[in-house]
């Protein structure tokens, strides 16, 4: 889909805060040329590094319950209580924020920059949002319902996916992205020549343009681009397929207060 014209300044500023903290990689570049490489910085929600174990109580040693995540757990303690099961018994310390979708690190460890580019993507984001709810609105409503549940009532800013990769000079090999759910939506920045997007299977060759959209299931169609000359960068919507996870909370949904445990506190 063709970008409109009001998206390539959005794009420019977006570049004009990366070229803040790598300036050194906004030169012209070639992709065919030895030795060359890109970078992609991500902006995720993850879900897939949540806890998988076996759980029991840490004073309770004769209990070993064989669980995934949360499942089966006794809702009788605490889950700040529960620990891995370790050889002999004895307890595993675990990470109790990783019972829950988290933030990546570039997230929490450069907050400023993170806003700013959330700032200049926030039109896009809005656009992307009402053109794929038009369009797929099966896709939209099975990804978009997992966000709509977590803690908090927090919401990405790029809902209806879980997040964002930016990619500088960009050019990869042909791959499939293994952990992206259903569909991730692809838009091109810079100034170069080449630079197409390849979808194998389906034997389409893509020239998109700065500002264009393209969406396509990424984690079944092998993708690749073809080598370019210039400044090539890309923003990558998309989710991560450990979201689905969440739908019964990890596992953990029957430890957690609902809404009506409150009002029920409350009246009495």
């Amino acid at each position: 889909m063709e970008g409109s014209d009001w998206m390539k300044p959005k794009l420019k500023k977006l570049q004009n805060i990366l070229k803040m903290f790598m300036p050194d990689r906004f030169n012209k570049a070639d992709s065919s040329a030895k030795g060359y490489t890109f970078d992609s910085i991500r902006f995720d929600l993850y879900n897939r590094f949540a806890e998988k174990a076996c759980i029991y109580p840490v004073h309770s040693f004769n209990l070993t319950i064989s669980t995934l995540q949360g499942h089966g757990a006794p809702t009788n303690i605490h889950p700040y209580y529960l620990y891995r099961d370790g050889s002999d018994h004895k307890p595993v310390k675990v990470n109790h924020s990783q019972r829950i979708p988290h933030v990546s690190e570039t997230i929490k460890s450069q907050p400023a920059e993170y806003e700013a580019l959330v700032e200049s993507l926030k039109d896009i984001c809005e656009y992307v949002n009402s053109v794929f709810s038009k369009h797929l609105p099966e896709e939209y409503s099975s990804i978009s319902i997992l966000l709509e549940q977590l803690p908090l009532d927090d919401r990405p800013p790029t809902y209806p996916f879980g997040g964002f990769v930016l990619n500088i000079q960009v050019c990869t090999e042909g791959h499939r992205d293994e952990f992206d759910d259903t569909l991730c939506l692809i838009i091109p920045f810079g100034e170069y020549e080449g630079g197409e997007l390849v979808l194998w299977e389906p034997g389409l060759v893509c020239d998109l343009k700065e500002g264009d959209l393209i969406l396509f299931p990424s984690s079944k169609i092998t993708h690749f681009n073809l080598h370019f000359k210039g400044f090539r960068g890309s923003v990558v919507m998309h989710s991560d397929k450990e979201l689905r996870s969440w739908e019964d909370k990890n596992g953990w949904d029957k430890h957690m207060a609902k809404s009506e445990d409150f009002v029920r506190l409350y009246k009495a």
